[in-house]
Formats: structure tokens, sequence, C-alpha cells
């Protein structure tokens, strides 16, 4: 008998613990004096949720617990040009530093700026790297586990995952940094991974429907829980268009050589069906289900 694995991913039920990031920066105006009271709008631009906020009497604002994706940003204020900023980038757990110059002229007239973010984050002592959609996408994966990401993080030591033609998933540990695999907290969405009793990760989602994960090393503040390192997985956004994707990814020794030395081909029958989707219905997270035979 063929074994059986089944799973269902279904994330947003959970989305207030959802890994987040904010939005910071100081409005000013030609002089460098500080703005008060100008209105700052952060739009994302995949789903359309609006932030909405004024800068203080210094001038500074903060948009906290923004969920990842790419926002665009205007700043308004009478006497002044509007501002506008496109492709704000914001990544799980970021501080995004984003200041805006007005210059004086009627609010009906527009600065539009474009350009990235400054890499560099200020507010935290954490060192971490991200693996964004791009590499998840991109780079091959063998077994189609996420964790192997985690091999080309520096300071990553070890990591176990199940090979290719294990159906339990029952081994996801990583180390870093020398540390025990004990002390690496495993997160989806906010939630804990962690087996606790094995000492080890439950098993994460297929990359088609992973975000991107963010694996913080060293300096791990309170926000992330327990653990002396971090590896923090974000499921995909649904947005205002409907999308989603199937596969069947398979391994078969009809398709493989015989070994020199073995006397036959060994057999193999690994199949992974799947899908995802997400869109309008499902506001905070897409959902994936996939299967093992």
């Amino acid at each position: 008998m063929r074994p059986i694995s089944l799973a269902l991913t279904l994330a947003g039920v959970c989305a207030a613990q959802s890994p987040t990031g904010q939005i910071l920066g100081t409005v000013t105006d030609a002089s460098g004096l500080a703005v008060t009271g100008a209105a700052v709008t952060l739009s994302n631009d995949a789903t359309g949720q609006r932030v909405t906020l004024q800068s203080n009497a210094s001038g500074d604002y903060a948009a906290v617990a923004l969920n990842p994706g790419t926002y665009t940003m205007t700043v308004e204020r009478d006497g002044f040009k509007k501002f506008v900023r496109s492709g704000v980038s914001v990544t799980s757990f970021q501080n995004v530093r984003v200041d805006a110059a007005l210059e004086v002229g009627a609010v009906s007239q527009s600065i539009v700026v474009e350009g990235d973010a400054p890499l560099v984050d200020t507010r935290t002592a954490a060192v971490g790297t991200l693996i964004d959609d791009k590499r998840i996408v991109d780079l091959p994966l063998n077994g189609r586990n996420v964790l192997s990401f985690t091999n080309l993080i520096p300071g990553v030591t070890r990591t176990a995952v199940t090979g290719g033609s294990d159906v339990s998933f029952s081994q996801q540990r990583v180390n870093i940094n020398g540390n025990r695999a004990y002390s690496t907290n495993m997160q989806l969405d906010g939630g804990s991974m962690f087996y606790a009793h094995r000492g080890q990760s439950m098993n994460f989602p297929p990359p088609d429907s992973v975000q991107e994960i963010k694996v913080v090393s060293a300096g791990v503040t309170a926000e992330y829980g327990r653990g002396t390192a971090v590896v923090a997985a974000v499921t995909k956004s649904g947005t205002n268009q409907m999308h989603g994707s199937a596969w069947n990814f398979f391994r078969n020794d009809d398709l493989d050589a015989r070994r020199f030395f073995d006397p036959s081909k060994a057999k193999l029958r690994y199949n992974q069906f799947g899908g995802t989707v997400g869109g309008p219905v499902f506001r905070n997270r897409a959902f994936s289900h996939f299967m093992y035979i």
C-alpha cells in the first residue's frame, strides 16, 4: 500500500499574529525644519489597504504592523506640494525609514520620488537575512522543503530535512551559529511551528505558498519569543485579483538511470499534487493544499 500524506494550510485565521514591518521617518520642509500635522498615507499596492496618520510636533511619523508587501506613500500639507514615494518594500520584522522633504507650492502639485529605501535598519541590533520570493521561485529545491533555503544563510551550520522519498517529514532542524537545534525558533505567520517534545519543527507549506523567509541569526529580541535564533516564514497574501497555481511534482524510476554497480533500478514513486489560491475572498492570506503519494 502506498503511504499518503495530506496537508492543508489555511493562513488568515491567525492573521493578527502575522509577522509585520513598519515604515517610519520625518517630514521636513525645504530648509530642514519639521512639518507638523502632515497627512501621511500608505497604500499597499497589491491589496489597496490604506493606513493614514499624521506627523507629530517633531515631524516624525511611524506606521506599525504593516503586512509585508510594496507600498506607495503620499504626504500632504496645506501650502506644500504633495510628496509621493512609490515602490517602498516592507518585509517581515523590518523597519523601513522614508523621510519626506516637502516643497512650497499647491497641494495639486506633486513631487514623485522613486527608489529603494535604505537597507540598513538602525532601529534594531538584530542580524538577519531575508530569503525573498525571487530566490524561492528561481533557485532549484530538491525535495521542495523551504527550510533547505536556510543553507544559504551565513551562520547556519546544519539544516536537517527529509529526503525526497521520505513522506514523513518528521526531521526539521536548523542549527545556527553552533547552537543546538532546540534553540532555533521556527515560526509560520507568527505562530510557533516548534515541536518541543522532539526538539524540531513541524512541516512548513510548499514553496508555492511561501512569500518570504526571515532568518535572524543574532540579536533576537523579545518580539520573536524563545530561542537564540529565528526562522520565520510568511505565506503569500491575497490581493485584489484572483490568482493561484496547480502542480504535480514527481520522481519515478522510469526516468532514472541504473547505478553502475546495481543489478537493477530501485523502485521510486514520488508524487506531490497541490495548488494555491488567493484573492479578494482571502484578504489576508492565500491557502494551499498538497499531497504526497
